[in-house]
């Protein structure tokens, strides 16, 4: 028995009868085995053995499969393939910035830092982190993270989960059934900055702000108290609920279109566009110089201020008061 499996096995059986997850560090010689995780997944690929042995570790998942370990950098796992069931753990900081794929069921864990990865893939990835998370020309697709996060020219793909203090999202494609939480209880927000795009049928719940140039579309649903800044957009199916505790502030040359749902507590700010088969509702408030048009309709508790323009075949029902200067033509 080599000196390092030696060093394994006593490992294991002094941790793993004690139900324990620990790392562990020793020195381990050249000969380290390229299939670390032999008879587990076929396709791993190993780490380069290169390497300062001192920049090794050695962890015990303690999840009942027996003598599964993973080796890894202490400080930087970024110079290799960090996957299949490797679990990173750092109590201070992670970077990973060098064309990395991170895979099949990994963890990434930084209890007291911050987490940065660039340039890279994550694929089934856990990522945890006290402090940031900061992504930056990297894909995602069935992920878990969790943190203050800041993404930046990423695209987001498939069943992802965030759960989140704050969010920056900067040109950014979230696609596909993705959720974004920013809970309650921290005083933080979501941020669509400038570029971003959110489709298909993510979910986005909390303090949420579209800015300028930023869009939702497809079935996308926002929940929450909800911003929509100078010329963000909504259109196709998406769905703005602010809820019984929320509001809904539209900020102005903003565009409501297609079959877009905006309704509770609902303020649109001037020189706004409400067209097509669009649909605001409950305790609505329309300020000046906006355009309703083509078949939207504005329902319950409305209020419309000056200059407000109604048209085509636009519906203001239920309790609306119209104020001075209002036009309403064609079949409104």
């Amino acid at each position: 028995m080599k000196e390092y499996e030696k060093y394994i096995k006593d490992a294991h059986h002094s941790d793993v009868s004690e139900g324990k997850a620990t790392s562990s560090s020793f020195k381990i010689s050249d000969d380290v085995p390229d299939r670390r995780f032999e008879g587990i997944n076929s396709k791993f690929r190993g780490f380069p053995l290169n390497e300062n042995p001192n920049n090794w570790f050695l962890h015990d998942f303690g999840d009942g499969l027996g003598q599964v370990y993973a080796y890894h950098w202490k400080n930087d796992p970024s110079q290799g393939i960090v996957s299949y069931w490797t679990q990173y753990d750092n109590d201070a900081n992670i970077t990973i910035d060098k064309k990395s794929q991170v895979s099949s069921l990994c963890k990434l864990f930084a209890k007291h830092g911050s987490i940065s990865l660039k340039s890279s893939s994550l694929i089934s990835t856990e990522i945890f982190a006290d402090g940031s998370v900061s992504l930056k020309d990297t894909s995602l697709t069935d992920c878990y993270i969790y943190g203050s996060v800041s993404f930046k020219g990423i695209s987001i793909g498939e069943k992802n989960r965030f759960y989140t203090k704050n969010c920056s999202l900067q040109e950014c494609s979230v696609s596909g059934n993705n959720l974004f939480y920013q809970d309650e209880i921290y005083r933080g927000s979501i941020s669509l900055m400038p570029g971003s795009s959110v489709s298909g049928q993510c979910e986005i719940i909390g303090n949420v702000t579209l800015m300028p140039a930023s869009s939702v579309s497809g079935k996308a649903r926002i929940a929450g108290t909800v911003t929509l800044q100078p010329s963000a957009k909504v259109s196709d199916q998406a769905y703005i609920d602010s809820g019984p505790k929320g509001g809904i502030s539209i900020g102005p040359s903003t565009t409501i279109s297609d079959n877009a749902t905006v309704l509770n507590n609902v303020t649109i700010g001037p020189n706004n566009k409400i067209s097509d088969s669009a649909f605001v509702c409950d305790q609505v408030t329309i300020g000046t110089n906006n355009k309703l048009s083509d078949n939207c309709v504005v329902a319950d508790t409305c209020q419309i201020t000056t200059n407000v323009q109604v048209s085509d075949y636009a519906v203001c029902n239920m309790s609306s008061i119209i104020g001075p200067n209002c036009k309403i033509s064609d079949h409104a």
